[in-house]
C-alpha cells in the first residue's frame, strides 16, 4: 500500500532553528545572570566575614589595651614598660613606645596587620629643675647640683638642664662652691649630659654673687650687674613660675581638691631633741602613707626619726603656711615643698625653732637693710630630698646653708605623684588600621 511521505518545507526548518537558538541564548543569559547573582552573593558574603574579622580584631586589639591601663592603675605604676602584661590576651602583640623624654607613650596591638594605637599619658611633674623657688634663695657653703635634663639639643645624650628654675633673686655667698654636674635622673640614660652652656660653675667668689631675675646682666633698678654672668641657662627664669601647677597640673585654685587627696598632719617647734613634725611625718611613712600634709611650721631639728623610713621610691611632703626648718639632712626622697599662701614669716617666730642661731647669724643687719625679706625656711645639712625641693614662698627669702648635693630625680618625683593621679588615654588619640 503507498504510504505517503512527510514533507517540511524550507520556512519550518529555518523557524524551528531560530527557536533553538533564542532558547539556548535564553537559557546563556539566564545562566549568566545566576552566575554572577552568586559572584555577588559570594562576594558579599566574603565581605561580611572580612568585616565581622575585623570588628573582632578591633575589640580584641581594644581591649588590650585598656588591659594595659587597668595593670597600669592597679600597680599604680609610672612606668608602662616595666610592669607585666601577662594577664592581657596575647601579650606579645603589645607594644609600649615612650614619646621622647615626655610622659606620653604610644601603646599598640598589632595583630594579623591590624593595629590597633592610642597614646598613655602617664602622671608627670612639668619643669622644676633640682630647686624651684618663688621666694628669693640665699645659697651659702658648696652645692653639688644634679639638674633635669630638658631638651635633646644633639645626639646621641646632650641636653639642655636646669638646676634652679627661679622668679625672683638668687645669691651665692662670698667663698662659696657651686657647680652644675652629671644628671643622674634614672629616667634618662646613664649617658646624658648638659651642653656646656648649662653648667654653672661657680668657685670661691670674692663677694657675695647676685643673679637678678631675669639673667640680663642688670640688677631691678637697671644698674649694671656683671655677677650675672657666672649663672648660665640652667639657671632658669620664669616671670610666671607657678609651682603648684608644674608639679599637681592644676592652678592653685584648686589647692584644697589636691590636699583632700593628702594625709594631713600637724607640725610644730622642737622641744630640745624631740621635733614633732620629725615625728608625725615619720609615723605617716610608716603607715605607708606617700602624700603627707603639714599645716603650719616645721622644724625638723636633726630628722632623727624621718631617717629611720624607707621613702626610696618617693614622697611628697608638703609644709603650708609656716616657718621650714631643719638642722640636718632631710633624709627623705621625692618632693618636698614648702608653701605659703597666707602667712607672713618674722624674726620672732624663728626664736622658737631649732635654727634660730644659724638664722642669727646669718640673716645679717646689712641684709635687713639692703630690702632682703625675712627667711620664711632655713636649712643645714648634707642632703635634701633627691626628687625636687620646691620653695613657694613669694616676700620671703630661703636661706640654705650646707655642704650639699642637691639631684633632681624625675622617677621619684613621679612614682608619688602616681599616688596622686591615674594614667589616662590622651583624647583624639585613638587610631585603628
Amino acid at each position: 500500500m503507498f504510504e505517503p511521505s512527510i514533507y517540511f518545507s524550507p520556512n519550518q526548518k529555518q523557524q524551528g532553528a531560530a527557536t533553538l537558538l533564542v532558547a539556548t541564548l535564553l537559557l546563556v543569559v539566564a545562566l549568566v545572570i545566576t552566575l554572577a547573582s552568586y559572584k555577588g552573593v559570594f562576594f558579599q558574603a566574603k565581605r561580611v566575614q572580612n568585616e565581622i574579622e575585623a570588628r573582632q580584631l578591633h575589640w580584641k586589639g581594644e581591649g588590650r589595651l585598656e588591659c594595659v591601663l587597668a595593670k597600669l592603675v592597679d600597680v599604680s605604676s609610672n612606668d608602662p614598660n616595666s610592669v607585666s602584661y601577662n594577664d592581657c590576651d596575647q601579650p606579645t602583640n603589645i607594644q609600649i613606645t615612650r614619646q621622647g623624654s615626655s610622659n606620653l607613650y604610644t601603646v599598640e596591638s598589632n595583630e594579623n596587620g591590624y593595629q590597633v594605637a592610642k597614646v598613655l599619658r602617664i602622671p608627670g611633674a612639668g619643669t622644676l629643675g633640682a630647686i624651684t623657688s618663688t621666694a628669693d634663695l640665699f645659697m651659702i657653703g658648696s652645692f653639688d647640683i644634679k639638674p633635669q635634663p630638658v631638651q635633646l639639643i644633639s645626639t646621641p645624650d646632650l641636653y639642655s638642664c636646669v638646676a634652679v628654675k627661679y622668679s625672683k633673686n638668687i645669691y651665692l655667698n662670698a667663698t662659696s662652691n657651686l657647680q652644675t654636674t652629671i644628671p643622674t635622673s634614672p629616667d634618662f640614660p646613664s649617658t646624658t649630659r648638659c651642653a656646656s652652656s648649662y653648667q654653672t660653675s661657680i668657685s670661691n667668689p670674692s663677694s657675695v654673687l647676685k643673679l637678678s631675675e631675669e639673667n640680663n646682666q642688670l640688677d631691678e633698678d637697671g644698674t649694671q650687674l656683671l655677677s650675672e654672668n657666672n649663672f648660665k641657662g640652667d639657671f632658669y627664669y620664669d616671670s610666671d613660675l607657678d609651682p603648684f601647677e608644674d608639679l599637681f597640673g592644676v592652678p592653685k585654685s584648686e589647692l584644697s581638691s589636691v590636699k583632700k587627696e593628702f594625709t594631713v598632719i600637724t607640725g610644730g617647734f622642737c622641744s630640745g631633741s624631740v621635733c614633732p613634725c620629725d615625728s608625725n611625718i615619720a609615723s605617716a611613712i610608716e603607715q605607708n602613707k606617700s602624700l603627707i600634709w603639714v599645716d603650719g611650721t616645721c622644724d625638723f631639728g636633726h630628722a632623727t626619726q624621718t631617717l629611720s623610713k624607707d621613702t626610696s621610691a618617693g614622697i611628697i611632703v608638703v609644709v603650708q603656711n609656716g616657718l621650714l626648718g631643719s638642722t640636718g639632712s632631710v633624709p627623705f626622697n621625692g618632693v618636698l615643698y614648702h608653701l605659703n599662701t597666707a602667712f607672713t614669716p618674722s624674726l620672732s617666730l624663728w626664736s622658737n625653732m631649732a635654727e634660730s642661731s644659724w638664722v642669727a647669724s646669718y640673716y645679717t643687719a646689712s641684709m635687713q637693710s639692703s630690702g632682703i625679706p625675712v627667711p620664711s625656711l632655713f636649712m643645714t645639712g648634707a642632703k635634701v630630698p633627691d626628687g625636687v625641693l620646691i620653695v613657694d614662698t613669694p616676700g620671703s627669702l630661703a636661706m640654705i646653708y650646707a655642704s650639699m648635693d642637691v639631684a633632681y630625680d624625675g622617677k621619684k618625683i613621679n612614682h608619688a605623684l602616681s599616688k596622686l593621679y591615674k594614667p589616662k588615654w590622651l583624647k583624639g588619640s585613638w587610631h585603628d588600621f
